[in-house]
């Protein structure tokens, strides 16, 4: 049964650059990007390194197997000045040094731009404006909310994407992209990396604790024998129980902090488990009551009022905010055809 990641909550914006890198460096959106950028299939480039000689990083950089094909930078920006393109062609002239080719850059501009894009040539397939770059880069593209949204649906795997990077529900079921396929996907890379990494939490305090317990128990059999041979010292007896009283008190902390992290991460899906069935539930309430509600002689019940829904529910605590009264109404039939699939 496929995991259902609708309503898996994100640590933070898919856009920040901690969770923008995750997506990025995955198999499937690095296909997504070299197949729109070259037409080739994501096998032929392997995720590199992004540090430069000089120490300094981009996010994320694709590297072809066999170096016939252009470097491909991407970096994640939240606002792009001029500062910021001097650093980024300064990598692009680091790759070039690296394979001898002029490599592609990928500017995801997630909040402002202070560069002048007058001009600037917008790329349907991309949802991008292209930068001038002939001395620097092959192709450098920049893609910002509004060229992605200037994108008519449908669009390419690519646009859907940076729409996804671009946004900033943390919660696939609020936001627009709700049955996007590519969406869906790259909400799941995220939700398995975070229960990798909780998995690896995991194993490392197991580690500990094993570790923990063994150099107690070998404290004991000391002491055991010490008993057993009658060699009486009392420096031996204070170090072994010393040991022993700091062993179990590491074993303590790491005991709590396991359950610390356990009970975070199901509050943290319970929590939003919650807050998804809430929305759902007052909506369905509402219909309800509006059905229930009688207008004149011939009993008919009045027509949903999404609007005055709307209103009601942004005054519920632990629900799912919308923008406006349609994106509810919007979502909540998605909702509901979901589930009479399943």
């Amino acid at each position: 049964m496929a995991e259902d990641t609708s309503t898996y909550q994100a640590p933070a914006r898919p856009g920040s650059d901690r969770l923008s890198k995750i997506v990025l460096k995955d198999d499937f959106a690095k296909n997504i990007v070299i197949q729109a950028l070259l037409g080739k299939d994501g096998d032929s480039y392997r995720v590199a390194d992004g540090e430069w000689h000089d120490c300094s990083r981009s996010d994320v950089v694709y590297e072809p197997i066999d170096n016939s094909q252009p470097t491909i930078i991407v970096e994640m920006q939240h606002e792009v000045t001029k500062d910021f393109m001097v650093r980024a062609i300064r990598y692009c002239t680091f790759a070039f040094k690296r394979s001898g080719q002029l490599p592609i850059l990928i500017i995801v501009n997630t909040e402002s731009t202070s560069v002048n894009l007058d001009g600037a040539q917008l790329c349907a397939n991309l949802g991008a404006y292209l930068l001038e770059c002939k001395y620097w880069a092959t192709k450098a593209a920049l893609v910002n909310a509004r060229s992605a949204n200037s994108v008519p649906i449908p669009h390419s795997p690519f646009v859907a994407l940076t729409k996804f990077l671009l946004q900033k529900e943390t919660c696939l079921l609020a936001s627009t992209q709700w049955d996007d396929p590519i969406a869906r996907h790259l909400f799941g890379v995220l939700q398995r990396d975070m229960q990798l990494n909780i998995s690896r939490e995991r194993q490392l305090l197991g580690t500990i604790q094993a570790v923990v317990s063994s150099s107690t128990g070998s404290m004991l059999r000391i002491l055991e024998t010490a008993d057993r041979l009658a060699y009486d010292s009392d420096v031996l007896r204070q170090e072994a129980q010393a040991h022993i009283a700091k062993m179990e008190s590491l074993k303590r902390n790491f005991d709590n902090s396991d359950a610390s992290t356990s009970n975070h991460q199901d509050d943290a899906l319970s929590n939003d488990e919650i807050k998804s069935a809430n929305t759902i539930k007052f909506v369905d309430e509402f219909k309800e009551k509006s059905k229930r509600t009688k207008t004149g002689r011939n009993k008919k019940a009045p027509m949903m009022n999404w609007t005055k829904c709307y209103e009601e529910l942004n005054k519920q605590p632990n629900v799912t905010k919308y923008k406006n009264a349609e994106v509810l109404r919007v979502q909540y039939g998605k909702y509901k055809r979901s589930m009479a699939d399943h």
